[in-house]
């Protein structure tokens, strides 16, 4: 897979930005530039070290980092919890069709399979990182919802003053 890396990063980056609108593909897929396109760039930067992170044997709590980035983004963004994760799911396609006949030889099934056994932990991950995140987002809503709530009750109560 080491010597497949240029090919599986390029067609999972396309797998990860088919699933933004058709108008802003180029921009995620075409800008480098991380301040025109911190989206794209920060994708692009994390899928790569979540990628050698797996080649390389690290734990999944190491990768977190390079999860909590791109989970982050699409928590905020129109994305459907499963929608959100699936983009660590996506790197298995990438992996099978950049890898093309080496998936039917039984030396590399193996490695295959434990290479998508550690992909879906990192999805397990992702799953509870997208959890954190719109729990946080929630408590945000909550505590603007109080807070406008408050100052209603003090313009109602200074209204209530005045016709005093």
């Amino acid at each position: 897979m080491t010597r497949k890396k240029d090919g599986i990063l390029g067609r999972w980056l396309d797998l990860v930005f088919a699933t933004y609108a058709q108008d802003s593909i180029p921009l995620l897929r075409d800008r480098q530039d991380p301040f025109a396109n911190p989206v794209g760039s920060t994708i692009r930067r994390e899928l790569e070290n979540l990628f050698d992170g797996l080649i390389a044997g690290r734990e999944t709590k190491e990768m977190s980092h390079s999860l909590d980035a791109i989970v982050r983004i699409r928590a905020v963004q129109d994305f459907k919890p499963s929608e959100a994760v699936r983009f660590v799911i996506d790197l298995k396609r990438a992996i099978r069709e950049e890898c093309g006949d080496a998936v039917a030889d039984p030396d590399f099934t193996s490695t295959l399979s434990k290479m998508e056994s550690r992909i879906d932990e990192l999805a397990l991950t992702a799953f509870d990182l997208y959890m954190t995140c719109r729990e946080q987002i929630a408590d945000i809503k909550v505590g603007e919802a109080r807070a406008e709530k408050d100052r209603l009750l003090r313009v109602v109560q200074a209204m209530g003053k005045e016709k005093d």
